[in-house]
């Protein structure tokens, strides 16, 4: 690894943690990151919230822990001791001019106990699916699938509708039909496919767990904290004011171009997602070619860094010489299959699952 260099685009937290790992287990390797504006952590930003003195997350405010690469590099950073959950476990959901809780227990949404379904969000026949074991309609095809299709095909459209899409797509900032359920819910996917059925599965999987154990975790001071740290860590690598505007092939490696005119060579180079609208290559070279793509503008939550447990395994292969040039757009082309009221791509991911996937991307990266 000696002698060899990594530029990263981007000082948002899947950059900052691809780089922290690439420094923590290759010291011998040259890192250097580059963000185009002054501060580190992308979508993470905590400020003070005026007029109170508290520190408020304007973007994803924890991550949660059944999960567990988040909580491993926190603790890795020297946060564990840090970190705080949630005391309030009740939510309620704005429907039908009326505040309604969400039923408890519940798994995304989805009632474990139709008992517990206050009146006025489902009809009768609704709350007697629920009664039931939760097999789908008809088999589940294999692959990747919607979480809507999951829910929709196990328990009904009202249930999906009124209690899990709020739920997920208020989270992720999507509909939940758009949501991947691999990477969202894959809990519920696998249940679904069980032979004890969708509500059957998540039952019995419910019994083993402790109803006061947290399900959210953050740092006290807020998630920004996460990246603040990780920016200590990794000193002056980190170039802020910094943009990139150009990456070129040169004759020993590729010439990643700023917009001060000033250039940084070295191969191979891995370029991590651009912020929201703004122009990107995501690829990862190891000096054979190289192809580029252009995502186009996304909402306002980093879903195009989905991808970074993949992104980040080209990276580590490239570092070691063994990875192809290759190139992945995002978001991909889709074809909408009803009206929208904001683009999305078809497979979201949130700011939360950026941040656990780049927390182990260099231990459980799968190609």
């Amino acid at each position: 690894m000696a002698g060899r260099r990594v530029v990263v685009v981007g000082a948002g937290i899947s950059g900052l943690t691809t780089a922290y790992r690439l420094v923590a287990d290759h010291p011998d390797l040259a890192v250097t990151v580059l963000e185009a504006g002054p501060r580190v952590g992308g979508a993470l930003v905590t400020s003070p919230l005026e007029g109170t003195g508290l520190e408020v997350d304007e973007g994803a405010d924890a991550f949660l822990v059944r999960v567990p690469w988040a909580t491993e590099l926190c603790t890795e950073l020297g946060l564990g001791d840090e970190l705080v959950a949630p005391r309030v476990r009740q939510a309620s959901l704005w429907l039908d001019g009326a505040l309604r809780p969400l039923p408890m227990p519940n798994v995304l949404g989805l009632p474990l106990d139709p008992s517990t379904v206050a009146p006025g969000i489902l009809e009768e026949a609704d709350l007697d699916r629920l009664t039931g074991t939760g097999h789908p309609d008809v088999p589940l095809p294999d692959g990747d699938l919607s979480v809507g299709a999951v829910v929709r095909a196990c328990v009904g459209d009202a249930v999906h509708e009124r209690l899990v899409d709020p739920l997920l797509g208020g989270v992720n900032a999507g509909r939940a039909d758009d949501l991947s359920c691999t990477i969202m819910a894959p809990q519920l996917l696998a249940a679904a496919r069980s032979h004890d059925g969708l509500l059957g599965s998540l039952r019995a999987a419910h019994r083993s767990v402790d109803p006061t154990a947290p399900v959210f975790n953050a740092p006290r001071d807020g998630m920004g904290q996460l990246a603040t740290a990780l920016a200590r860590r990794l000193g002056d690598r980190v170039r802020r004011n910094t943009p990139v505007v150009s990456l070129n092939r040169v004759s020993d490696g590729w010439a990643v171009g700023t917009a001060d005119g000033g250039t940084v060579t070295g191969a191979p180079v891995h370029v991590t997602a651009a912020p929201p609208g703004a122009r990107s290559e995501q690829v990862a070279l190891d000096g054979e070619g190289a192809s580029t793509s252009t995502p186009s503008s996304s909402p306002s939550s980093p879903r195009r860094a989905a991808r970074t447990r993949r992104r980040c395994c080209w990276a580590r292969r490239a570092a070691a010489g063994t990875r192809p040039a290759c190139a992945r757009p995002w978001p991909p082309a889709r074809t909408p299959t009803r009206p929208r009221t904001r683009s999305r791509a078809p497979v979201a991911r949130s700011p939360v699952s950026c941040s656990m996937a780049a927390a182990s991307a260099w231990r459980r990266a799968a190609p």
